[in-house]
């Protein structure tokens, strides 16, 4: 969840927080055999590691899971403040195509800002099964509608201004997002609150993109799975109710109790449902069912 970096200062931060292979691509193949397979794709300043459960839930299922890396995220987020709404477009373009000309049948799911992307995917070359978890199409913000004069006048955004690094809630937020991030030096968690940076050209970027997914819903026909958080503040239920509406496809939309973290581990009760509802949407797709 941390955004994007710059100088060499915040370069060796980045290096330090995502250290671990679980930020990276991963590729959960069945067998060489497989019929099915699904891209999984993350979330704004997030990584691959908020969708390794799920992709392990598909795997175990007989359907390869590949999760894809958003260009500027994770350990590439020193790029972060360079990214445009075509750079993230064409790299998830560039990770559908192969899915979907190898696998008999293909399965998208997208959260978040994946979820923009997603939808962009399935007007593009449709999958066998669309899967959205609060997919983003508006800042919950109302000051959004004047991004495109703001970023000429308030150039930088910083996410956690303000924050305490000593507090009891903002370390496990952080232990709960970046997972395997060390609580105990205590220099790590200060760095994070005051070397965030994000330029509000790239929050302007990502509004683009989830103004055009929303508008290339109406093209949208595959058979999808909206899941949505009723307490969500960063997308917005409002939002996602008009989303759902566009979509010209059958549609199983479930709301469920929970915020905006609907597929990490440390939100247990929201991860468990998604898992389910996620496995019952693909389970036609599925060649095992254990």
């Amino acid at each position: 969840m941390n955004p994007g970096l710059t100088t060499d200062e915040q370069q060796r931060l980045v290096t330090r927080l995502f250290e671990d292979d679980k930020f990276e691509p991963f590729d959960f193949i069945a067998g060489p055999q497989a019929e099915t397979g699904a891209l999984l794709i993350h979330g704004f300043t997030g990584s691959p590691a908020e969708l390794r459960p799920l992709g392990q839930a598909l795997h175990s299922h007989g359907i390869d899971a590949h999760g894809m890396l958003v260009p500027g995220m994770a350990r590439d987020m020193v790029r972060l403040n360079a990214m445009t709404q075509e750079t993230w477009e064409a790299a998830a373009r560039a990770a559908w195509a192969p899915i979907r000309a190898r696998y008999r049948h293909a399965i998208l799911l997208g959260y978040s800002m994946g979820g923009a992307l997603a939808l962009e995917l399935a007007a593009w070359r449709s999958p066998d099964q669309l899967i959205l978890l609060a997919p983003f199409t508006h800042i919950a913000d109302r000051l959004a509608w004047l991004l495109p004069v703001l970023r000429f006048v308030r150039r930088e955004y910083r996410p956690f201004d303000g924050l305490d690094p000593a507090d009891s809630d903002v370390r496990k937020f952080f232990e709960d997002t970046l997972p395997g991030i060390d609580m105990d030096d205590p220099d790590l968690l200060r760095d994070v609150v005051q070397q965030s940076v994000i330029r509000m050209d790239v929050i302007h970027e990502l509004r683009k993109l989830g103004r055009r997914a929303e508008k290339l819903a109406k093209r949208v026909t595959a058979p999808t799975l909206v899941v949505q958080g009723r307490q969500d503040r960063i997308v917005r239920p409002r939002d996602t109710d008009h989303l759902v509406a566009r979509l010209n496809g059958p549609v199983e939309y479930r709301k469920i109790e929970g915020d905006h973290m609907l597929p990490f581990d440390a939100w247990a009760a929201e991860s468990a449902v998604v898992r389910d509802l996620v496995l019952q949407a693909v389970a036609e797709l599925a060649p095992a069912h254990p």
